[in-house]
């Protein structure tokens, strides 16, 4: 039924499931999502706290009970789950970008920048995570290593608007425009409704840049 879209049909055979036998944790997992479906997201993030309260050690529960609490805009809560997937397997890499993303975010860079460092060497080859590092360092003002991180981190992200947008922008106030023309051009092409790209495009041609 979940598979099918038939969330409710699944909802009321897995709740039935659980009032039966409250320690078959897999039920908690798929009548939280099937609950996700049928958009109610308070009853969701409600069965995942119920199924970590059945067993505390499955990191899915406390990644799907965070990635749920910061729909509901409940950033504490959220945070605290993350932690604690974690802290149950430090290798968590969906728990790891999650957290990472919530940092960046809200801009927390300094929690952002230790939760990086303790991945640079382990997860180098994301290159979502390198960008969240080159959002870091420019906006603690340090730019040698925010250029570093931009150019790493842009042969994973060339197709990402926002990375971008702001690769873009950095290049630009860096001085580094022939650098900026070749990122600009590729948002251009991906994106050819931004109309302030080609804008800056047709202004560097007129300038004989």
């Amino acid at each position: 039924y979940y598979q099918s879209g038939e969330a409710e049909r699944a909802i009321a055979l897995l709740d039935n499931l659980i009032e039966m036998d409250p320690d078959y944790f897999s039920a908690y997992m798929l009548a939280g999502q099937a609950k996700l479906l049928a958009g109610d997201d308070e009853a969701a993030y409600s069965t995942f706290l119920d199924g970590i309260g059945r067993d505390e050690y499955d990191k899915g529960l406390h990644l799907s009970a965070g990635k749920c609490a910061l729909k509901l805009n409940r950033i504490q809560e959220a945070e605290t789950h993350l932690k604690e997937a974690l802290v149950l397997d430090p290798e968590y890499i969906d728990a790891f970008i999650v957290l990472a993303s919530l940092y960046n975010e809200q801009e927390r860079d300094i929690e952002l920048l230790e939760l990086l460092s303790y991945a640079e060497a382990e997860k180098d080859d994301i290159a979502l995570l390198k960008a969240f590092l080159a959002y870091a360092y420019e906006r603690t003002e340090q730019y040698v290593d925010a250029y570093k991180s931009y150019v790493k981190a842009y042969s994973g992200m060339k197709e990402d608007h926002e990375f971008l947008a702001n690769y873009a922008n950095f290049l630009v106030e860096e001085g580094k425009r022939s650098e900026a023309v070749d990122v600009i051009q590729q948002l251009v092409t991906l994106f050819p409704e931004d109309q302030t790209w080609r804008a800056f495009l047709e202004a560097q041609t007129d300038e004989g840049v």
